[in-house]
């Protein structure tokens, strides 16, 4: 279940990243062959992007491999490393 408010707040910073991204470029004038990635550029970043949000839920969701017992983690090294 998302939170009602949790959908217009990443909307909210597409648009401002997306702003910023315009504005630095402008401001700081770099070149447009820069600002070009080519599609294997974005389409490896969308992947991992997709791979890594898998992975976190995967790993640590509620229901994830790692989820119940992972925050007790930094007790457990605390324990063996010091």
């Amino acid at each position: 279940e998302t939170a009602s408010w949790v959908p217009p707040l990443f909307g909210l910073a597409g648009v401002i990243i997306g702003t910023l991204y315009v504005l630095l470029d402008q401001t700081l004038e770099t070149p447009a062959d820069s600002r070009r990635a080519s599609p294997i550029k974005v389409l490896s970043g969308i992947l991992m992007f997709v791979l890594q949000y898998w992975l976190s839920g995967a790993l640590l969701g509620p229901k994830g491999m790692l989820g119940s017992w992972f925050p007790m983690w930094p007790v457990g090294a605390t324990e063996v490393f010091l």
